[in-house]
């Protein structure tokens, strides 16, 4: 496009390479070249920010790119405790309620039964004990006497053989189905994992999103900020890959910066680049060419990039020359671990028990009238 640009306009170039885009009254940058009229007109894809406007003047946009975190690859979790994860610690917690609320119940109803009739036992450790082999034995248990009391600990039963049943499937799928950490996908995340640094070029616009802000996912990561030093790009993301950092730029630029790193370490090919791009962007930049302030030659260009973008040939352009290099696993490929359940998803089992308790009662009503007439009777 710039050749096109030159040959029509009598231009000749002149190539002044200066690697960072920078911000206004930023030495030794791109935007303190072309302010200064060191140079006409800046490549590279360079953000159109405000900061910027401030001191050059941008061409109209030719691509859009999309900022992110990227971090490691999520790793596979491989603690043995993780069968006990099954369910949330919710539901057990419920399950644990569940078993206590039974055996007042079913103690309860025993006891009012004993004072009138005898044969029945009113120990709350027999009750706490029938509903707890309940869950331990299946079915290896005595069960209570009166018809309240087996109607309760059948609706009991409902609730048991469901949770038991989930539970082993549940626990199945986990021995079967490999579970990854949960990656990194947002501000919130990464501001919710205190054990990674969180690392951004200073005078990039990524950088700029973090000054002064307190409050959020932004300002909780704004406090554990670190600026990239002097590392090379190979470096830097070896820092994200193998240990415990985050960096913040455009999907592009970690892509490449993976690529540099297998290439140095022998992985050549459309290999796995072993990091995770943030499923949600942190911010979206037009990409534009850098000019100087009221240039003529900006309308020129403008008029070759729109002719070039309705054909397609920018987008074309722009992704043969900036290709992805190594290939970065989808959700899909590395998907298996099943969420753990929660207590919406089991909230149906336990309106059932409800109901059986209801109906235990109205049985439990029943009984006491009827026990209390026979034994009136037998006086």
């Amino acid at each position: 496009m710039l050749t096109m640009v030159a040959s029509n306009l009598n231009l000749t170039i002149v190539n002044k390479s200066v690697r960072s885009c920078g911000i206004a009254n930023a030495n030794g940058t791109r935007v303190t070249v072309i302010a200064n009229d060191e140079a006409d007109i800046a490549l590279g894809t360079c953000s159109i920010t405000s900061n910027r406007l401030q001191v050059v003047d941008f061409t109209e946009f030719f691509a859009v790119s999309r900022s992110s975190i990227v971090t490691r690859e999520p790793s596979l979790m491989l603690s043995p405790l993780l069968i006990f994860d099954v369910l949330s610690w919710q539901t057990w917690l419920v399950v644990g309620l569940y078993v206590v609320v039974v055996t007042v119940v079913v103690g309860g109803v025993a006891r009012v039964l004993g004072r009138v009739y005898h044969p029945y036992s009113d120990s709350l450790t027999n009750a706490f004990a029938i509903v707890t082999k309940a869950f331990l034995f299946q079915a290896h248990s005595p069960q209570p006497r009166s018809a309240s009391g087996r109607a309760l600990m059948a609706m009991s039963w409902v609730v048991i053989i469901t949770v038991a049943g989930i539970y082993s499937g549940n626990l199945t799928a986990w021995f079967s189905i490999p579970r990854y950490e949960k990656p990194v996908d947002s501000l919130a995340d990464l501001a919710g994992r205190p054990d990674l640094v969180p690392i951004v070029t200073k005078n990039d616009p990524n950088y700029m999103m973090f000054l002064n802000k307190t409050e959020g996912s932004v300002g909780a990561v704004s406090k554990r900020l670190t600026l990239r030093g002097s590392d090379t790009d190979e470096e830097l993301i070896r820092k994200v890959v193998y240990g415990k950092a985050a960096y913040m730029n455009s999907d592009r630029s970690h892509l490449s910066k993976a690529s540099k790193l297998n290439k140095l370490e022998g992985r050549l090919g459309f290999v796995p680049c072993r990091i995770h791009l943030a499923a949600e962007d942190i911010r979206q930049d037009y990409l534009g060419l850098m000019t100087n302030k009221n240039s003529w030659i900006t309308d020129q260009i403008n008029q070759r990039i729109r002719w070039l973008r309705s054909y397609g040939v920018v987008q074309y352009l722009y992704q043969q020359f900036n290709p992805p290099g190594c290939r970065v696993r989808t959700a899909g490929e590395r998907k298996g671990g099943s969420q753990s359940l929660t207590l919406r998803q089991l909230q149906g089992i336990f309106w059932v028990w409800l109901g059986g308790l209801l109906a235990a009662t109205l049985l439990l009503l029943t009984e006491m009238l009827l026990v209390r007439g026979v034994h009136d009777g037998h006086k």
